[in-house]
């Protein structure tokens, strides 16, 4: 029989296990618009539009969903922790999706002078979305860990966002693009536009430690911490597509030129 000091151990123990889950601090962040909500964006075409990102293991995952068919269609998009990333001084990913190819290629975006980098790609990304909702929809999740972690400078940051997200997302369909092997040398289309900047975000739990922002086993966080209902670590994406970093990163060019594409448009 376990004696009473045993006992009074174990109970403290438990006491002070649980009281350290509940402060664990929320590595997912969210946030999601949908049509119910101000703005007419995209110029009335979209109906949610939800990114997540998890801290813990640098995934990210984008939910679009719009009132027509997306397949010809693609997207450029920027993320930063807050102002509006266009013509912020920092460097960060802008990253260009094409939903005809499959394919989603980031380059080196800097606010200061609304400048790209367009020597060649920082990477990648093929055989990355899916689509969904019947083709009015899509999606994809992606490991950013190398490319969160370019040692570009010491304002790089890439793409990710916390418990505020500033955003700058234009939508294009009947896309027209083309490449020289890997690098874009074209992308144009009718655009619409969602560009937002400080908005405030949902911090995330996961459920299970295998659960991931792919996996859709999401909590909401209690005052930004995780309970007992959630972890917020380990795992990696389950039960979605998460496309894994690619095994290099292409070096960067020398210089910084301008995009002669539709790229320099901005937001009526």
């Amino acid at each position: 029989m376990k004696s009473f000091k045993a006992i009074a151990a174990g109970l403290l123990a438990a006491t002070v296990s649980t009281a350290a889950m509940a402060t664990t601090p929320a590595t997912i962040y969210q946030y999601d618009w949908n049509s119910g909500m101000t703005g007419g964006y995209l110029n009335g075409r979209m109906s949610d539009w939800k990114a997540t990102f998890d801290k813990a293991d640098d995934s990210f995952r984008l939910d679009v969903l719009l009132t027509e068919h997306v397949s010809n269609d693609g997207f450029w998009m920027v993320l930063n922790y807050g102002p509006n990333p266009k013509g912020v001084v920092n460097e960060l990913a802008i990253l260009y999706g094409d939903l005809i190819s499959n394919r989603i290629t980031a380059y080196k975006y800097n606010g200061g002078d609304n400048s790209f980098n367009t020597s060649m790609p920082l990477t990648t990304y093929y055989n990355a979305i899916t689509q969904t909702n019947g083709g009015k929809g899509f999606t994809f999740t992606l490991d950013v860990t190398a490319l969160n972690s370019l040692n570009i400078s010491n304002k790089w940051q890439g793409l990710e966002f916390g418990s505020t997200i500033g955003i700058w997302y234009h939508h294009f369909d009947a896309l027209h693009r083309t490449y020289n092997g890997t690098d874009l040398t074209a992308f144009s289309g009718n655009q619409g536009w969602f560009d937002s900047n400080t908005l405030s975000t949902q911090a995330k739990c996961k459920i299970t430690a295998g659960g991931g922002i792919g996996s859709g086993n999401l909590t909401n966080a209690t005052n930004g911490r995780c309970g007992q209902g959630g972890t917020s670590t380990g795992g990696t994406s389950t039960g979605g597509t998460r496309v894994p970093e690619p095994a290099s990163l292409a070096l960067l060019g020398a210089g910084l030129v301008g995009l002669g594409l539709a790229r320099r448009r901005k937001s009526a």
